[in-house]
């Protein structure tokens, strides 16, 4: 009987693994190319706004993608939110020569706001354009990003950007891959771009275009003040505003260097998991417990299939080649080597073989997450995030 469980399990893992890959090759075939359109007429100016606490490492690579662009009406508002290392004074360097750049210091941070909540709030008040791009300081992007971005608007009043990933050492192609294949397969983009489903939505803070008029609308940021997943939040926000939202996955126009090193791998991505609402902490655990459970069977139970032999092969073989073409789909579609060039150096799809150390690291990750959740909460850039709303 616990064999004919087993059994039943694993085909029931193959089949959801293959309906996933389903998904994931309709969002990877949404990607979109640099737009090589002449400008209309008239062109919104779009005011960009880049959150900057302590990264001297990377702010000046991202200011001069962004002094690069082929957009005749931009400023570029980089809100230095408190930094203790150089990246005021790198600013300060660009806005000499460039006068489209300017540093904006944030103030004191008000109780009850999140620190990257606050700087963009603090951007979008001084900014002049008719459209808002929210950028993370670890972005790099293509010289057509904005404009294309602004075609791909429309009539839209948002639009939603996923961009492309660098990897760089072993950790980055090993266990970033197995978080977006988790996150990947999940997006719908008829959904999410569905006006009768206002819940369906998907954020991506790495790059954010609005009307500005629709942004401030809704409340902008103070409405999501101490919101961790701001960026989701805003745009579920505007969806039930009856406003207008799209979404696009441009690998090409705009890629993101999120971390390092395995210490910034393992740290970031615990962050992330760990959204911790002080209220709400029980609740928490129990879906960090069945995600890991469930992740820890997708992942790790069709090798105990290949282990067990006799009927369990089959089914454990499916299930392992549709995870080998998932990760190396993402690794081939969506990641690059770091660098300044466009597209950019494809990563070997050999790195996802790899996928049970991705898998064992991933849920050690969620592990510490579900650790950070009943300790301290998690922290990033010296601030703590417990006590915020998820979304």
């Amino acid at each position: 009987m616990i064999s004919e469980l087993g059994l039943a399990a694993c085909w029931l893992l193959a089949g959801g693994r293959w309906l996933a890959l389903r998904n994931l090759g309709r969002v990877l075939r949404t990607a979109r190319t640099p737009v090589a359109a002449a400008f209309p007429a008239a062109m919104s100016s779009v005011s960009v706004c880049v959150p900057a606490r302590d990264e001297e490492r990377v702010i000046g690579r991202l200011l001069a993608s962004l002094c690069a662009q082929d957009y005749p009406d931009l400023e570029i508002l980089v809100i230095d939110d408190h930094s203790t290392d150089r990246t005021a004074s790198i600013v300060d360097q660009v806005a000499a020569v460039d006068r489209r750049v300017r540093r904006v210091a944030a103030p004191s941070l008000p109780d009850g706001w999140l620190g990257k909540n606050h700087a963009l709030h603090v951007g979008s008040q001084e900014a002049r354009g008719d459209l808002l791009l929210f950028v993370d300081a670890d972005t790099f992007h293509h010289p057509a990003a904005v404009r294309s971005a602004a075609q791909w608007l429309g009539d839209a009043d948002v639009l939603v950007v996923l961009s492309g990933q660098e990897v760089g050492g072993w950790a980055e192609k090993v266990v970033s891959p197995f978080f977006w294949s988790l996150v990947l397969p999940a997006i719908d983009v008829a959904k999410a771009e569905d006006p009768q489903k206002p819940d369906e939505a998907m954020g991506n803070g790495q790059f954010a275009l609005y009307r500005a008029s629709a942004y401030r609308s809704i409340g902008g940021h103070g409405a999501v003040r101490d919101v961790v997943v701001e960026d989701v939040s805003l745009v579920r926000r505007m969806k039930h505003a009856s406003l207008k939202y799209r979404i696009a996955v441009a690998p090409e126009l705009t890629r993101t260097r999120m971390y390092r090193s395995f210490s910034e791998v393992w740290r970031g991505f615990s962050k992330n998991v760990a959204v911790v609402r002080s209220d709400h902490r029980l609740g928490d655990t129990c879906v960090t417990l069945t995600v890991i459970g469930l992740v820890g069977l997708a992942e790790l139970g069709p090798w105990i299939g290949v282990a067990a032999g006799g009927w369990f092969l089959l089914p454990a073989f499916l299930h392992l080649a549709a995870l080998y073409w998932m990760r190396s789909a993402i690794l081939r579609r969506t990641c690059r080597q770091p660098g300044d060039d466009w597209p950019g150096r494809s990563i070997s799809p050999a790195w996802a073989l790899l996928q049970p150390v991705g898998a064992v690291l991933g849920l050690l990750v969620f592990s510490n997450a579900l650790r950070l959740q009943w300790s301290r909460g998690a922290a990033w850039k010296g601030r703590s995030l417990a006590g915020g709303r998820a979304i």
